[in-house]
């Protein structure tokens, strides 16, 4: 149970670029437990007996484990995923080929945001910085000043100007009360490239909706 929850831990609050170090210490530390185990076993059997022995060595482990308690616990607590935020990012195409331990971290990046009805999320010809995800509501986008598009639930954009590096290609505004997700446009663009297929999805989103307009 502990080295299954250990280890399911670290995948989450551990970053992706510090993952791989953090697992080779690990696995250095435990290659160096199981060379030292064996001489520490060989002195205490010496020392109190093989009963004894047996004894420490099953004890010890539950000594560490009440003593590591708070940090494994504070742990868990900074491992909770918001799960409104990761059921939206699975429902968009680019972000289905990523791993889930990747998708969880992007989920905890996320940030809810309110777009009243009449307002604009974003306007054309301005930098892009976000990618954003409708979780309620409807917008539409608006391209030189005409309408081409309603978004509703489940429905991204912000994606054109972060892929390109360009100036956002529609304005998007909002029909209705409606709620929104973003995501950073270093972290969207960090997730999108880190896999193929991934970078693939997204480039078909653009070129679809490039046409489109």
């Amino acid at each position: 149970m502990l080295d299954t929850s250990g280890f399911t831990l670290l995948q989450r609050t551990v970053p992706n670029d510090q993952r791989s170090n953090v697992f080779g210490l690990l696995e250095g530390v435990i290659a160096a437990a199981q060379t030292v185990g064996p001489v520490a076993a060989a002195i205490l059997i010496g020392a109190v007996g093989a009963g004894w022995t047996l004894i420490i060595a099953g004890a010890l482990p539950m000594v560490l484990v009440a003593v590591s308690w708070p940090v494994l616990r504070s742990a868990d607590d900074e491992s909770v995923i918001p799960q409104p935020a990761l059921r939206l990012l699975t429902g968009v195409a680019m972000f289905r080929p990523l791993q889930l331990t990747t998708l969880e971290t992007l989920a905890r990046q996320m940030v809810e945001r309110q777009a009243p009805a009449g307002s604009d999320v974003v306007r054309q010809g301005e930098a892009g910085d976000a990618f954003y995800i409708v979780a309620s509501g409807r917008l539409t986008t608006v391209v030189d000043g005409m309408p081409v598009n309603v978004l509703g639930p489940g429905d991204s954009f912000g994606e054109i100007a972060l892929l390109r590096a360009s100036l956002r290609t529609a304005t998007v505004r909002a029909l209705e009360d409606s709620r929104l997700v973003d995501l950073d446009g270093e972290a969207f663009l960090a997730a999108v490239a880190s896999t193929g297929d991934s970078a693939a999805a997204a480039d078909a989103v653009v070129q679809r909706r490039l046409t489109a307009t």
